[in-house]
């Protein structure tokens, strides 16, 4: 049987044993390695299948994941997500809707620690849903803002999804750190539009909070600028070349221990749980990663990413074409996958197709984070939805669905716009060196 064929079996075997309810690490290792048996000899497979974990367990690169991981649960126990979301309801609350852009701006620089979508939510729905609730805020917009704000989780830096996207399609972290940046920035201001004229057309929907004096506001400042000095060292030394990825994530466990320490919030049950749930996620995600590099051994040996290269070569479509209906393919894979699986998934595939028809990875990179943002609100299986219902006082899901879709319309705005202008996330890539 022709190595294409074989391989486009194996594709789709492995999504198959995924809706059935296996993990997605397992069913790629499953998968690559009965698929490596077909291609090699029993001893030349069985030797790849056991050199690549012990190549991807201690990859000095790879400890980026577990130490950003572990600064995030740090600063987690400070209660920094109740300063953030303060600052902001203090500054923008008094305007029609102004909790809500306070949720989306507090989930925006919560995103800077956190990194991911879930703990994003999380965090800063606790406390901004029964405030909002508290001033009669509509349910679709309370939680719809809280859900999609979860989503910039991604695409703040330090971001998750950035790093295993640097890593498995070799692109420079630190670039796509920077490279993110007017992007996100777009995206939280595109979903603040989207509160303004849902509470033009629905005033009611986002009533206008209490007014605060600035000396209050900068009270409030005060009480979370020393996050914005941690930022400013993490990300300010990744960016002005002082520190390398895995140097800057070392940096920030420093530094969210001293954070800590200052709040006296550093006691031993904190550190254990940042400690214990460091190790849990860094499992979790190195499993994928090691199923991932199989995979990508796999269908390289397969010829399936060559041959669909090809195909589109052929084809004569456009960049903008071509990556538009790879946009397409993460849209209704969202609608079944979760983001990991997703990127994990679709790179060892798409990777070579954007290298062959000239697709800038950078940029590249930036738009799959937000497909990937935009399929972790997407019914029906929108992880960030979920988690929003699940905190919000019984508010039904097909509610929670209905309000986050003003907000996947902003994500989809901000897609087209880089689609138009890859400047917004290559120009300041190309002001560093690396």
């Amino acid at each position: 049987m022709d190595r294409v064929i074989i391989g486009v079996i194996a594709i789709a075997i492995m999504l198959v044993l995924l809706f059935m309810g296996m993990t997605i690490g397992t069913a790629m290792i499953f998968v690559a390695a009965a698929g490596m048996l077909i291609f090699l000899p029993s001893t030349a497979a069985f030797n790849k299948l056991g050199t690549t974990p012990f190549d991807t367990f201690t990859s000095y690169t790879y400890c980026v994941i577990p130490l950003f991981l572990l600064m995030a649960n740090i600063v987690a126990s400070t209660g920094l997500g109740a300063d953030l979301f303060d600052f902001f309801h203090k500054t923008v609350g008094r305007f029609r809707g102004g909790l809500a852009m306070a949720s989306v701006l507090a989930c925006a620089l919560f995103a800077a620690i956190s990194s991911s979508t879930v703990a994003t939510a999380l965090t800063i729905g606790m406390i901004a849903l029964p405030q909002m609730k508290r001033l009669k805020y509509g349910p679709e917009l309370r939680t719809g803002a809280v859900a999609a704000g979860g989503t910039l989780g991604i695409m703040i830096p330090p971001s998750g999804t950035l790093i295993i996207y640097g890593l498995m399609a070799s692109v420079s972290i630190s670039k796509l750190f920077v490279g993110v940046i007017i992007p996100g920035l777009i995206l939280a201001g595109f979903m603040c539009l989207s509160v303004f004229i849902w509470c033009r057309k629905k005033p009611d929907a986002g009533p206008a909070g209490e007014k605060y004096s600035g000396k209050e506001c900068l009270k409030a400042f005060g009480k979370c600028v020393d996050f914005f000095v941690l930022i400013i060292i993490v990300l300010g030394g990744l960016f002005a070349g002082f520190f390398t990825p895995t140097e800057a994530s070392g940096v920030g466990v420093i530094g969210a221990l001293i954070i800590t320490a200052i709040r006296k919030k550093l006691t031993k049950k904190n550190f254990t749980e940042a400690i214990v749930g460091t190790v849990r996620n860094s499992g979790g995600v190195f499993l994928i990663l090691l199923g991932a590099q199989i995979l990508n051994y796999f269908i390289a040996m397969s010829g399936v990413p060559t041959a669909l290269a090809n195909l589109v070569l052929q084809a004569n479509m456009s960049k903008i074409m071509v990556v538009a209906l790879m946009a397409v393919i993460y849209f209704v894979l969202g609608c079944f996958l979760d983001s990991m699986a997703m990127i994990l998934l679709t790179l060892p595939v798409f990777n070579p197709i954007i290298v062959a028809v000239g697709i800038d990875p950078l940029w590249f990179g930036v738009i799959v984070t937000i497909c990937v943002g935009i399929a972790c609100v997407s019914p029906p299986v929108g992880i960030n939805s979920y988690v929003t219902k699940g905190i919000s006082d019984g508010v039904p899901l097909s509610k929670v669905f209905r309000g986050v879709l003003p907000f996947i319309a902003a994500q989809v705005s901000a897609l087209i716009l880089l689609l138009i202008f890859p400047q917004l996330a290559t120009w300041l890539p190309s002001l560093i060196g690396g």
